[in-house]
């Protein structure tokens, strides 16, 4: 591992003489595969009979605990016989495509046509340039996002070589791909090869590229694949006939340009693009792989771009069925984002599911994605709600009677407002306590009692002992306790904390609230301790993420749902360069320079 090139090392120098047999009795079990397992998802395809050239073997899948008869051959060795591996993959962003096309009612689009009705459409791409990502493949992760709205493709090829580019292993080359600078490596013969109609800088985003400069250096196109993965997976037995095969041949091919005809200058310069290929070969990126990946995002792009309510509606409900209620969330954050709007929760509409509703141009919302809120009682709501109840005591005494709807699943329906037409939450979270404290009692002993609550339930039963009282009217006595029990008013700030907490985001805004106000929606916190703070502004009901003054954060804790008043400041941004010093990018940021939290 830490040989210099071409140093020769004898493993028995560095093993004691008492172990030297040992060792080398063990050089006849080298190689052997002392356990098995099948690939997850691979397949050899081979016109050969596979059972009697290769051999087959049962092994057990970690997935479903079978057995499946499987190749007895790996990776390396199919990569060294040139044979072909084909993994097949179920890719949930197909599925979920094909789900959109049918909930709009058309056939899907082929690739060409596709490719007709996105080329310069600038409500497309402007999904892209807005970070309007969510289920976007290859865009969708917060860093992802935060990529592609300042690259801003603007048409397929542009998005082929994002997706390309944004692999960790090109990061030393990202910015200045991000930037759309120009970018060569000053040697004419590398960069004739590299740039084209679709780049003109010499990125090496695809394996392809690696594999143009190999056969340039008189490898057959065939073995350049091969040679890729050598490098990448440090074979060295390959490489070390592949590296002075090239270096000859490539510094021919320079004299032959006409660049130098200096042999030791094409030479150093042949040196140089080998060194250039060790280095991207380890993240060189399939371009059919790209493209197909480009092409299946920007399907969902433009799906997303003119059939939105369709859109939204089939993902909410998709991952709502998945159980995946973070991103739900994070997907009616958006689409809130772009204008349109959920309609909120209400007793007696049908929240079983995600439904359109085109003339208020909004997505009817299902229960099912509330946090905490148990499967049955969506339903059981939906079929209380069609029995027309009348007044509070009809609703509290339904609640207790279905036992599909559980003391959580209450508290939550009365903060979010749900039964609205009954009463404010905080009435209704009172009431019900009352209700269902004395509904069914029967007999109600004094030794806790105050001498207020004592005389209310004197007014109330029939019978009174020294210790109890007995036959009670139930009703009389709710109706009492309800009149002397004081209830806190339900504020602006209470319902928005509630549907941050169970929903993951909130609609609600109040102008009379100060602009400098802010909630609390989430916090991100790096491995650097930076923070950045989600805020909501209840005055004018948006959503704003900054990045917090770090000496101000590390001395004052904050959580989320926590009221702010902060002041913001608008500084430089900065980026790492390649030798680790810090430079301006010319671009401003707000950040939060301290903040103060209220009691309100």
């Amino acid at each position: 591992k830490h040989a210099e090139e071409n140093e020769v090392i004898n493993i028995e120098d560095y093993v004691d003489s008492e172990y030297k047999e040992l060792v080398k009795g063990c050089r006849k079990y080298l190689g052997i595969y002392d356990n098995m397992k099948g690939h997850p998802c691979a397949c050899l395809a081979y016109d050969g009979d596979v059972e009697s050239d290769i051999g087959v073997v049962l092994c057990k899948s970690d997935a479903t605990g079978n057995k499946v008869l499987t190749a007895v051959i790996e990776s390396g060795t199919i990569d060294a016989f040139g044979y072909l591996k084909q993994d097949y993959l179920i890719v949930d962003s197909i599925g979920l495509t094909y789900d959109i096309y049918k909930e709009i009612g058309i056939e899907p689009y082929s690739v060409n046509q596709l490719l007709e009705k996105v080329k310069d459409d600038k409500k497309v791409w402007d999904i892209y340039a807005n970070g309007f990502t969510q289920c976007v493949n290859q865009c969708e992760q917060p860093k992802s996002t935060a990529k592609v709205m300042r690259y801003k493709p603007k048409n397929i090829s542009e998005l082929t070589q994002f997706v390309a580019g944004i692999r960790p292993s090109f990061q030393s080359m990202y910015h200045t791909f991000e930037s759309r600078e120009h970018f060569e490596y000053g040697i004419k013969a590398l960069d004739q090869l590299l740039q084209d109609e679709y780049c003109s800088s010499s990125f090496i985003l695809y394996q392809e590229s690696l594999m143009k400069v190999l056969e340039f250096a008189g490898f057959p196109m065939s073995d350049t694949y091969t040679i890729i993965k050598a490098i990448s997976k440090k074979k060295d037995y390959i490489i070390k006939n592949a590296k002075p095969k090239f270096i000859k041949n490539f510094a021919l091919a320079i004299i032959d340009t006409g660049e130098t005809d200096d042999k030791e200058k094409a030479n150093e310069l042949a040196t140089q693009v080998w060194t250039i290929v060790e280095n991207s070969a380890a993240y060189g990126f399939n371009s059919a792989h790209a493209y197909c990946m480009a092409i299946d995002s920007v399907t969902i792009a433009y799906l997303k771009a003119y059939y939105p309510l369709e859109f939204y509606k089939v993902v909410l409900q998709r991952f709502t069925d998945k159980g995946e209620k973070n991103k739900v969330s994070l997907i009616k954050q958006e689409m809130i984002k772009r204008g349109f709007s959920l309609k909120e929760i209400k007793f007696g509409d049908d929240n079983r599911r995600f439904n359109i509703d085109k003339e208020n141009n909004c997505i009817i919302q299902t229960m099912s994605s509330i946090k905490d809120m148990p499967k049955l009682v969506p339903t059981a709501l939906y079929e209380m709600g069609n029995k027309r109840i009348k007044n509070r005591a009809e609703l509290y005494q339904s609640l207790i009677n279905d036992n599909r709807i559980n003391s959580k699943a209450i508290e939550i329906l009365f903060k979010l407002n749900y039964f609205s037409q009954f009463g404010s939450p905080k009435k209704l979270m009172t009431e019900f306590e009352i209700y269902k404290k004395y509904i069914d009692s029967k007999v109600i002993s004094k030794s806790k009692l105050t001498e207020e609550e004592i005389n209310i339930i004197k007014e109330c039963s029939c019978k009174e002992t020294d210790k109890q009282f007995r036959d009670i009217d139930n009703k009389k006595l709710i109706s009492k306790m309800i009149k002397i029990t004081p209830i806190e008013k339900t504020t602006i700030f209470d319902l928005i904390k509630w549907q941050i907490e169970f929903l993951g985001y909130t609609t609600l805004s109040d102008i009379s609230i100060s602009p400098t106000t802010w909630i609390i929606t989430d916090i991100e916190s790096s491995s650097f301790g930076t923070q950045k703070f989600t805020l909501y502004n209840i005055h004018y009901g948006a959503t704003k993420q900054y990045r917090v003054d770090k000496k101000w954060s590390k001395n004052h804790n904050a959580s989320i749902g926590d009221i702010i008043t902060c002041v913001l400041q608008e500084k430089d941004k900065f980026r790492k360069s390649e030798n680790g010093s810090f430079l301006k990018t010319g671009e401003k940021e707000i950040i939060i320079k301290c903040y103060k939290k209220e009691d309100l």
